[in-house]
């Protein structure tokens, strides 16, 4: 359509329910971070685990930064 009628197509949205469904989420699990609580789910399928605070976790959830490893026999990070 574009090369025979000239309409352009439509330009991309963002991603505006996955930043949400994140937000949300990151949200929820930092409630339960704090009381020291596990998430319903965890208790209903039977998973051992808790979410716990670490003090690089704002780090980790920056875009451009996120967890990083050192891979020393190949200096890749």
């Amino acid at each position: 359509m574009d090369n025979k009628l000239g309409v352009k197509r439509p330009p991309g949205f963002p991603f505006a329910l996955n930043s949400a469904v994140d937000a949300l989420l990151k949200k929820e699990f930092d409630i339960l971070r704090e009381k020291g609580e596990t998430h319903e789910l965890f208790d209903r399928y039977g998973v051992d685990a808790r979410p716990v605070s670490h003090e690089e976790l704002d780090k980790w959830r920056e875009n451009f930064q996120g967890v990083q490893h050192h891979h020393e026999p190949t200096g890749m990070i």
